[in-house]
């Protein structure tokens, strides 16, 4: 897999649930947990058919505008791409998302007390 792929999944995991609390999309059920809340707000956003499920051209979407997120806040010569310095940057910013992530739900550092931040 590349750089690139690693990076565009990762973000999609987390701008997906960044995004959806953005958008005011209100928060899963008790008991579904991380994984299961995020789903449901993966869902909410991109599948456009309502059965419930990703088809590969809402799959394809949801890729596609993270990956358009990525490059609007990264790819600072507007080159279309990535270049060593961005992609750290990128790599840098996804790194410090994961460790507060890790760090709401071990009940340390900001949010703690308010719970797990989709």
């Amino acid at each position: 897999m590349s750089v690139r792929n690693v990076l565009v999944s990762a973000t999609i995991v987390l701008g997906l649930a960044t995004q959806a609390q953005a958008e005011g999309a209100p928060a899963a059920g008790p008991g579904k947990g991380f994984r299961g809340a995020l789903k449901e707000r993966i869902l909410q956003k991109f599948d456009k058919d309502g059965d419930g499920k990703l088809a590969p051209e809402e799959r394809a979407a949801a890729r596609e505008a993270f990956v358009d997120r990525i490059m609007q806040r990264f790819d600072k010569d507007g080159d279309g791409k990535l270049s060593r310095e961005e992609l750290g940057a990128a790599l840098g910013a996804l790194r410090q998302r994961v460790e507060q992530a890790r760090q709401r739900r071990a009940g340390k550092g900001p949010g703690a007390q308010a719970g797990p931040r989709l």
